[in-house]
């Protein structure tokens, strides 16, 4: 921001409805969480047009997250998902909970621009109802027989 100029700011209605959209997001993964707790082959998350959401690093790692069997996936437009991947790994906070987190990672023919042992971000157009299909068949982590919150 630059010196002598004030923040644009927000209608309330917004800022409410951000407020409560994220809200019962965390709810709802919670419960989900909370009623796969016992699932040894591990749980599935699928953030659809996650945009800059910060969940995976909310997550309540009490409520039994595991990073060697569970999976967290976002997915919102390349150019979007660049720019989030760009921001994570700029920051040393948001890297450290990224379980091996892979060096580089930009693979034009499946999405991926951020990848670590439970946690993948894909770029790509959810409007390409197919080629969104093709690139969650594509993520390893992503198996049927496991409990899955989309």
């Amino acid at each position: 921001m630059m010196r002598g100029t004030t923040p644009e700011r927000r209608s309330p209605l917004i800022n409410r409805g951000t407020f409560a959209r994220v809200a019962a997001m965390r709810l709802v993964t919670e419960q989900f969480l909370d009623a796969t707790r016992g699932s040894h082959q591990g749980r599935q998350i699928i953030a659809l047009g996650s945009g800059f959401d910060t969940a995976f690093w909310n997550l309540d790692r009490s409520r039994g997250w595991d990073d060697s069997r569970d999976c967290y996936v976002e997915f919102d437009f390349t150019t979007v998902c660049k720019d989030k991947a760009r921001r994570v790994r700029a920051s040393s906070l948001l890297c450290k909970p990224l379980v091996g987190l892979k060096e580089h990672v930009e693979r034009e023919d499946d999405g991926i621009v951020l990848e670590s042992q439970s946690y993948v971000l894909c770029g790509v157009d959810l409007r390409q109802t197919e080629q969104l299909v093709d690139r969650i068949k594509a993520i390893a982590g992503l198996l049927p027989d496991r409990p899955l919150l989309v």
